[in-house]
């Protein structure tokens, strides 16, 4: 099996990349040697129907010969659509083989398309993983081998299982932070423009930074707040330690020394039925915005009562609700029990419980506090002051 450290001594790029998308191209270099293979490609497709874009990060043996990767999707990408269909209806970061998935091939090698590729790049054998299950957008990583070799390494593959959370929680914090740095030419500086709470954190639990919207839901000290120490603080005591376990974990992921990806937690309040949900990732400062190199964690604060951020209109989209049901997803993550919003839209409970339930099934969520994290995760909170 793939060495623990190997795993390990590409997380701190993994995560550097979420800050910095542009570095993409090295970390996948340095991933593709730490995992024994040639190379990798990073798909993101944006899905949205009004105008869709396309971001390719390549590992060396792509990008020194861009030629070569165009010429193959035009020539011989239709033999892989079985394949790509595939994982669109398969669960995030289920890994699929090639010589899993075309078993019943045996000449595979003699393929038009596997012929190019080892002619034209050195590769024989791959893999892919759809990342995120977002329906707004396509991320895929694919990982590329030797044609020396006769299959892919289990070690390898093991390997690659231990990466892929990582590489999936970077792809997804860089959607909101490549708003920020598109809009403000700055991320952990501009924090201060997303509409949820945001803090950085240490690995000793020093919140570093705080933007206004974390501001305000510590300075309610309603079932969370900032200790005399400056740390997150919790009034449920096995919370608070939790909390500050979590933060010492994420932060030793940032440096390549765990690999724990994120940590989700709801944080009950006694002024209201709605309990903070929080979730805390590792982070890196790539730019050297607040700290030159500096590692912890993000710990992100959403507040259910703050209504403000929440706009369905994409997921509505993406995941092919109904005008009637994105109404009531939007009622929803407000706030509003079925029975009132039945009386909003002057329709009976029954019907809302049954549109309730569709959108869940349409959206696999199980309960209020998963759609409101979808909703946010699709459409990124981000203020255009």
């Amino acid at each position: 099996m793939l060495a623990h450290e190997d795993s390990l001594s590409v997380l701190p790029d993994i995560y550097d990349s979420a800050v910095e998308s542009s570095i993409w191209g090295n970390t996948l270099e340095k991933s593709a040697h730490a995992l024994g293979a040639r190379g990798a490609i990073l798909l993101i497709i944006d899905q949205r129907p009004e105008g869709r874009y396309q971001v390719n990060h390549f590992s060396r043996i792509w990008s020194r010969a861009p030629e070569r990767a165009a010429m193959y999707t035009e020539k011989y990408g239709h033999y892989e659509k079985p394949v790509w269909d595939h994982l669109f209806t398969n669960p995030k970061q289920n890994l699929i083989l090639d010589t899993d998935f075309w078993a019943n091939e045996p000449d595979l090698r003699n393929r038009p398309d596997y012929q190019y590729l080892s002619e034209n790049v050195g590769i024989v054998h791959k893999c892919a993983a759809r990342l995120n299950d977002n329906m707004s957008w396509w991320d895929t990583l694919v990982v590329h081998f030797d044609q020396k070799l006769k299959a892919i390494p289990a070690d390898s593959v093991a390997g690659i299982k231990q990466l892929l959370p990582h590489v999936a929680k970077s792809v997804e914090l860089s959607r909101t932070f490549d708003i920020l740095k598109e809009q403000y030419n700055a991320v952990l500086a501009a924090l201060d423009h997303v509409e949820i709470g945001m803090c950085i954190a240490l690995q000793n639990g020093d919140l570093v930074v705080r933007n206004a919207e974390a501001n305000r839901i510590l300075g309610e000290k309603d079932g969370l707040r900032l200790s005399s120490q400056g740390k997150l603080f919790s009034h449920q005591p096995e919370r608070n330690a939790q909390l500050q376990k979590a933060i010492e974990e994420a932060s030793q992921t940032a440096i390549g020394k765990n690999l724990t990806h994120e940590f989700l937690f709801v944080n009950e309040r006694k002024s209201t039925e709605d309990p903070l949900l929080i979730e805390v990732a590792p982070l890196t400062d790539y730019s050297g915005e607040l700290e030159n190199q500096m590692k912890g964690a993000l710990v992100t604060l959403i507040d259910p009562a703050n209504t403000q951020p929440f706009s369905v209109d994409r997921a509505v989209i993406a995941y092919q609700l109904t005008k009637a049901e994105g109404e009531v997803c939007q009622l929803l993550v407000e706030g509003n029990a079925t029975s009132v919003i039945a009386e909003i839209r002057s329709v009976s409970p029954e019907t809302i419980k049954t549109q309730v339930k569709s959108i869940f099934r349409k959206t696999a969520c199980t309960r209020r506090s998963d759609l409101i994290r979808l909703v946010l995760k699709t459409t990124p909170p981000i203020s255009q002051s």
